[in-house]
């Protein structure tokens, strides 16, 4: 049986139609297909006449999809097609943006009987639709999230549209913004002046010409900011001026940094020309740049000499190559900064000695553009030191005899000492109780006093050695094996007394054996001599500080009353007489001088019936 010619026509159109097209069943199923279709999804026809419209659709659209073939079966539309966006699943797996249209396929007696669904692929056009939409999106974020104030502008200064920047200066709705003259929004209220200009600028602008103007806008409460606007016109493709595009950058900041910076400057200036000591700006070459009168007065010329003149010209012969050096230096970026004692040479002719402190001044690509350079005359400073040099020489020369002096007068005293002493002596033996009672006790007091004096010049003796050692040799000392020696020589004076001495675990320093054993003996003798009602406890104790030793000796004796620390140290003397303790009061001196010889300080902490420690430092080793 042929077909009817009308029936051949719909096929072929059905079939060679450019856009995808299928005949489904109400159930969903695929009755019949044709190639552009299948082209879209990329099936087969036999596979698609196996699948379903619900298998093609992408499962997030398919309720959609479902929702308007309902409608359209249960006559809720009064459209006879439904036309929607959705989505299909490539047969690759990948989805595919479909413009679908559904159309109900009715009986003669108007009973549903197949659906009639034409596809056509819009994935390109949704691509640059989301494309459109992000680029656009980031057009916006970089208007609205932009530093500066920008608006678009009408021709006539109408606001069409303003960033989020330009909104944050005041909490309006964005929308009360627009459509009105931008002199007119709520931003410059303030100041009819203010309006008169940004309107002179925007007028200005939409004859074609950029403009610009500063103002200044209310921010908060009291707070005044600066506002650099400029206006310029955008044109069509004919040439003709459609938009103004308006930018603001608040300035304030800059403003007040140009202001401060002007005053700095003014400051600087100031500074410069009244300061007290000379000061000039020096070119690389060594040209005087600019000089303050400090400076002029400093070495007797003019400003206008000098700013003619380098600093090599009046530089001392003797110190020109040490200027010129340093200066080379500090060129070479060798150094920042640099200070030198040098003379001029005034243009009286005299010498002036003065200090310079030189900094050098670099621009941007770290070039050399000048040097600073403060001059403070210390001409009678130096003669001042020169004075004192030759005093300390001086003074050096008169110590250093009266040293030698006290060694010669205490060593040719003791002869004539120790025959007064064994003539005294004799004489007691010989008469003692055979003259009268008197005689007796002179001959006695002679006897004491020459013993005494001998002491004493025994003990000015070792002090006057310590201090004639020109040459302190240091070397390693185990303070550990000069106790044993002091251990051994007080051991009648420690048996006697009582005594009882402990040490820590001692170090090593560097020190002159014998002065170390010495200051040692000496200040535990003292602790022994010194003590209280109950038998004496001493205790030498050692802490690290940097590159020192505190030696500490710690004793139960009667103490010392603070007032008196100081005093003890100095020679002869003594805060007890001699029939209360024995003794010259030159011991804590020779201690004194021991360790001053080997750079160290000592020093006392007591209480009256406290006890008393002594410290002192030595080198470590």
């Amino acid at each position: 049986m042929v077909p009817p010619e009308g029936d051949i026509v719909f096929r072929s159109m059905f079939d060679c139609a450019a856009i995808g097209a299928a005949l489904v069943a109400l159930d969903g199923r695929l009755l019949r297909v044709n190639c552009a279709l299948c082209g879209t999804v990329g099936y087969a026809e036999h596979e698609l006449l196996s699948a379903t419209l619900q298998t093609l659709t992408h499962p997030d659209d398919w309720s959609r999809s479902n929702e308007a073939i309902r409608q359209l079966s249960a006559n809720e539309v009064h459209t006879q097609t439904q036309h929607l966006e959705q989505r299909f699943l490539h047969k690759l797996g990948h989805p595919i943006w479909t413009l679908m249209s559904v159309a109900l396929i009715r009986d003669t007696r108007g009973d549903p009987q197949a659906l009639f669904v034409q596809i056509q692929d819009i994935t390109d056009r949704k691509q640059a639709e989301r494309s459109l939409r992000e680029r656009e999106q980031r057009f916006r974020t970089m208007f609205d999230q932009s530093l500066q104030f920008i608006g678009l502008l009408n021709s006539d200064g109408t606001l069409l549209e303003i960033n989020q920047t330009a909104l944050s200066f005041y909490a309006l709705p964005h929308a009360e913004m627009l459509n009105r003259p931008f002199w007119e929004t709520p931003w410059w209220s303030h100041s009819p002046e203010v309006q008169q200009r940004l309107r002179a600028t925007i007028r200005q602008a939409a004859q074609g010409t950029p403009a610009q103007c500063e103002v200044d806008m209310p921010v908060g409460a009291g707070d005044l900011r600066i506002f650099d606007f400029s206006v310029k016109p955008l044109h069509d493709a004919a040439g003709q001026i459609t938009t103004l595009i308006l930018e603001g950058y608040d300035v304030t900041d800059w403003k007040y940094a140009e202001l401060a910076l002007r005053e700095s400057e003014e400051r600087f200036h100031r500074a410069f020309d009244y300061a007290s000591i000379g000061m000039t700006l020096v070119s690389p070459n060594g040209r005087w740049l600019k000089v303050n009168p400090a400076f002029c007065e400093l070495v007797g010329y003019s400003e206008a000499e000098l700013l003619t003149m380098e600093f090599q010209s009046i530089t001392h012969p003797d110190d020109l190559d040490p200027s010129v050096g340093h200066m080379r230096a500090l060129l070479a970026g060798e150094s920042l900064y640099f200070h030198l004692e040098k003379r001029y040479i005034h243009r009286q002719g005299h010498i002036v000695w003065v200090l310079l402190s030189v900094a050098l001044v670099c621009d941007e690509q770290n070039q050399p553009l000048y040097a600073v350079v403060q001059a403070q005359n210390i001409t009678q400073h130096k003669h001042a030191r020169q004075e004192l040099a030759r005093r300390v020489a001086e003074l050096a020369h008169s110590n250093a005899e009266l040293e030698q002096f006290a060694y010669i007068a205490s060593h040719d005293l003791q002869e004539p000492l120790r025959k007064i002493a064994s003539y005294t002596e004799l004489l007691a033996r010989r008469y003692q109780g055979k003259l009268d009672p008197s005689a007796d006790k002179f001959i006695g007091y002679i006897v004491d006093g020459a013993t005494r004096m001998q002491q004493l010049i025994n003990d000015l003796l070792t002090y006057s050695r310590v201090g004639r050692t020109t040459d302190l040799t240091l070397e390693k000392v185990e303070l550990a094996h000069i106790m044993e020696g002091i251990f051994n020589d007080l051991a009648r004076t420690i048996r006697d007394s009582q005594a009882e001495i402990t040490c820590d675990e001692l170090p090593v320093v560097m020190g002159n054996p014998r002065h170390i054993a010495q200051l040692l003996q000496n200040l535990i003798t003292n602790a022994i001599k010194f003590h209280g009602t109950a038998p004496p406890r001493v205790h030498i104790s050692a802490e690290r500080r940097a590159d020192e030793w505190i030696i500490a000796v710690h004793d139960n004796g009667i103490g010392v009353d603070p007032e008196h620390a100081e005093r003890i140290f100095v020679v002869f003397q003594r805060l007890h007489t001699r029939t209360e303790y024995p003794g010259t009061g030159i011991g804590l001196a020779i201690c004194k001088k021991i360790v001053e010889r080997h750079g160290g300080q000592i020093w006392m902490e007591s209480q009256p019936e406290q006890g008393s420690t002594f410290y002192f430092t030595l080198p470590a080793d």
